[in-house]
């Protein structure tokens, strides 16, 4: 049984430039200057969607699968992908109810193309000390069909669109997403190792969006990070060096535009790792916002063995960036469409 792990937040609100397959609706026009250009030596693709065919079906109140046909060769019931695949919602003590939050595969604006739209009405438990909101979709126990283990290099590409309304108030907003905020809003997760089931290496690289830097410019950067956890005291440390510059221009991501975020992740020590991210929005030019050649494990691992835990789209926030959205009766939602995992593909 394929489970889906979605923190999710999302009420879709009508926009001119929406996740639509149709030829004069999804092709974006030709990019300007595509740098770097993605070079395809074999690929091998281990799974795609594009939630056709497909429904969510509620397991519990944490977890819900995704079941149908979807596409030829992939199916949500295959031992080598959809069983690994579940939506999962957690808040600091509760999964919540659809009522506080949903993840759900409707037809984008005005069409009859299906998406996954992740939506967080209210936070899940608002009287926790430190309340999040979490819809993610969990690839767990993940490995190589052609190895049978972990991935050491993969590379994802999915459609995503922030929803305009929830988005905007959060940008109009001064007090959140802000240094001293202790808020944050991560959209893709990737662990090597993950920090449950007993690894002594956790690590995780995470993609999200942050508010550029001066707040006057009302805009959202990408920004990535990565940090890995002390054994000794379950405390999370940055990696040195390992971050996005959230007052760069250049890493500026549309409210209310699709987007495609490619993602390219190849485990190593110092120069020999590498973690890339490029946002193509519709109708624009392809903007990389990193290309790291850095270390992309646990910087005490001996002998890391690949990523098996991903979270490949994800809606993970404090309740207060919830609320905010709340309080303009909106909900905190994200558009996805188009999901593909693949090795074989590198940027050049």
């Amino acid at each position: 049984m394929n489970k889906i792990y979605l923190t999710f937040v999302a009420v879709l609100f009508f926009v001119f430039t929406s996740c639509k397959k149709s030829p004069e609706s999804v092709i974006p026009a030709k990019p300007i200057n595509p740098l770097p250009p993605v070079k395809v030596d074999t690929e091998s693709t281990i799974f795609e969607t594009a939630f056709n065919n497909s429904q969510i079906q509620v397991i519990n109140l944490t977890t819900d699968d995704i079941i149908g046909s979807n596409v030829t060769n992939f199916p949500w019931t295959s031992a080598a992908f959809g069983n690994r695949f579940s939506i999962s919602y957690f808040s600091t003590n509760s999964g919540g109810t659809d009522a506080q939050r949903k993840a759900s595969i409707i037809n984008d604006d005005n069409t009859t193309n299906p998406i996954l739209k992740f939506e967080i009405f209210e936070p899940f438990a608002p009287n926790a000390s430190i309340n999040y909101c979490r819809i993610q979709a969990d690839l767990y126990n993940m490995v190589n069909p052609a190895t049978n283990q972990p991935l050491k290099e993969f590379f994802q590409s999915v459609r995503m669109k922030l929803h305009s309304a929830s988005f905007n108030a959060i940008l109009a907003n001064q007090s959140r997403l802000v240094s001293g905020s202790r808020d944050w809003l991560t959209l893709f997760e990737f662990w090597n190792d993950r920090n449950w089931g007993g690894s002594n290496f956790p690590f995780r690289i995470s993609v999200g969006a942050k508010k550029l830097l001066p707040l006057s410019t009302n805009k959202f950067v990408m920004h990535v990070d990565a940090t890995y956890q002390l054994t000794a005291t379950s405390s999370w440390q940055d990696m040195p060096n390992w971050k996005t510059n959230d007052s760069d221009e250049n890493l500026a991501i549309p409210v209310g535009t699709c987007m495609t975020v490619e993602i390219y992740f190849k485990e190593g020590l110092n120069t020999n790792g590498r973690f890339w991210v490029r946002v193509t929005p519709d109708g624009g030019s392809p903007q990389v916002i990193c290309n790291f050649y850095k270390t992309t494990h646990h910087p005490n691992n001996p002998s890391p063995d690949g990523i098996s835990e991903l979270n490949p789209m994800k809606l993970y926030t404090s309740a207060n960036v919830v609320n905010v959205a709340k309080a303009q009766n909106q909900a905190l939602q994200v558009y996805w469409d188009d999901y593909k995992l693949s090795t074989g593909i590198v940027p050049k």
